[in-house]
């Protein structure tokens, strides 16, 4: 029986869905387990709307925006509608709600994408998904789509979430997504382009498969088909060589790399092309620079775990990293696994070294990454940050702004490893490791654990 994942390097749970049992049914059996979280899911996506318009507008896009996708998902405007419609009458969430959360599901997540090949056999790929809020960790899901009792593919995926972001279609390719921010990407566009009946990226991704058999044919349709945002296409497939990255606009294709002319592909967040741009989501070119580097490195036949080390190294894996995935499509394995809060996606048995080894705070004894703070002193000298949006800032591919999603104090954590932090931020020094106690999260700081910090607990503006 399924079972809710746990915090560290745990496989997720894997569930079934019938594409031949009615539309409103086909996630029940899902979305019951998870009911209570649709409503810290409401509550998160009401506040990034108002935080990004103020309380009183907010709270007047907020309805506009849900009576208007209500409207269109009634209307059959919106792909998988009645399979929203069957969600929302399940967890009580408005449907307008969540159609608008589909979209944003697909259009606030940083992550890592890669694909390598494994000598003269069939490449494989593994992927890393960033969000900033935390609620999603434990909603984090496999489903395995079957029709005509047969299995067809497998996506980790969330609860709720009835497009797809990476999937692996058993002899036949996989595929992952990247957001990708652009002038063509702002919010207002993307829902102009979904009402004109533009692909959603993770329902073009879904269709594509559960209506193609081959990795050309998948190619093809990611590369041509009009969508509601910019993004980032990885694909690998079962042949030696086949593998790509496509670079596409809402309406055409910008640029492909291809795994067998220009070698093993690595994707993150920004234009691998565009090596001067000054566009940086979430460390995206030092993702890009590390994960190509890491991958030379590996030996010619790279075995899943030396790849879950790969990405288990900061800042392919950070704070903000859900899950990681391995596909092999040549087999149809999938392996999808939470973090562990010191080792990443490595076995807990495996050490930690170099600039992601994780230190304890002399003064409260949590544990951190060092190399996501500065150097000096830990007296957390810095303010208690309690709520979501008092520092630190990032933007999604939507350009809706968007925080880390954790309590934390300021001087123990930043969104870069060039970011300062926030202007009050104490500094850090390593403190012993050697010690039994068990390990806690980074969100476990809180006012009372250090006699010496600040009582302070004001918001901080960005410093990031």
């Amino acid at each position: 029986m399924s079972r809710r994942p746990r915090r560290g390097r745990v496989k997720v749970p894997r569930f079934r869905v019938d594409l031949d049992d009615a539309p409103t049914d086909r996630w029940t059996h899902i979305v019951r387990e998870y009911k209570e979280d649709f409503v810290a899911i409401r509550a998160q996506l009401q506040e990034t709307i108002r935080e990004e318009a103020g309380p009183r507008l907010g709270a007047f896009i907020e309805s506009v925006l849900s009576t208007l996708m209500s409207t269109v998902t009634k209307m059959g405007a919106v792909y998988y509608g009645a399979e929203l419609k069957g969600i929302a009458r399940e967890t009580g969430m408005p449907l307008g709600m969540l159609a608008v959360l589909q979209l944003v599901y697909e259009a606030s997540a940083a992550c890592t994408s890669i694909v390598v090949p494994c000598g003269e056999g069939p490449p494989v790929h593994i992927r890393t998904m960033d969000w900033e809020m935390d609620f999603l960790r434990p909603l984090t899901i496999e489903v395995e789509f079957w029709r005509d009792g047969v299995p067809l593919y497998v996506a980790p995926t969330w609860a709720g979430a009835v497009g797809v972001l990476t999937a692996c279609k058993t002899g036949a390719f996989s595929a992952s997504v990247n957001f990708r921010l652009t002038e063509d990407g702002s919010y207002w566009g993307n829902v102009k382009r979904l009402l004109a009946r533009s692909w959603p990226i993770g329902f073009l991704l879904r269709e594509v498969c559960e209506s193609t058999q081959a990795y050309a044919d998948a190619a093809d349709i990611l590369a041509t088909a009009s969508l509601v945002a910019p993004v980032y296409f990885t694909l690998c497939g079962i042949a030696p060589g086949e593998g790509c990255i496509i670079t596409r606009g809402p309406s055409v294709e910008e640029r492909r790399w291809e795994l067998a002319a220009d070698g093993p592909c690595v994707q993150t967040n920004v234009d691998y092309f565009d090596v001067d741009g000054e566009s940086d989501i979430m460390w995206s070119r030092e993702r890009l620079a590390l994960g190509r580097s890491l991958v030379d490195s590996l030996s010619t036949s790279p075995d899943r775990e030396a790849l879950f080390g790969l990405v288990s190294t900061w800042p392919i894996c950070n704070e903000l990293t859900v899950y990681a995935s391995y596909l092999e499509p040549i087999t149809g394995v999938v392996k999808t696994y939470l973090p562990n809060t010191r080792s990443g996606f490595r076995h807990r048995s495996t050490a930690v070294a170099g600039p992601d080894a994780r230190v304890r705070c002399r003064n409260c004894r949590t544990r951190f990454t060092e190399s996501l703070n500065a150097s000096g002193r830990c007296a957390h000298v810095g303010d208690w940050h309690a709520a979501y949006n008092d520092c630190s800032k990032i933007k999604c591919a939507w350009g809706l702004k968007s925080s880390i999603g954790k309590q934390h104090w300021s001087c123990c954590f930043s969104t870069s490893r060039r970011s300062r932090g926030c202007p009050r931020s104490g500094a850090h020094v390593p403190g012993s490791d050697s010690d039994s106690e068990s390990d806690s999260d980074d969100s476990s700081h809180s006012p009372a654990s250090s006699s010496s910090s600040s009582s302070s607990v004001s918001a901080v503006s960005s410093a990031s």
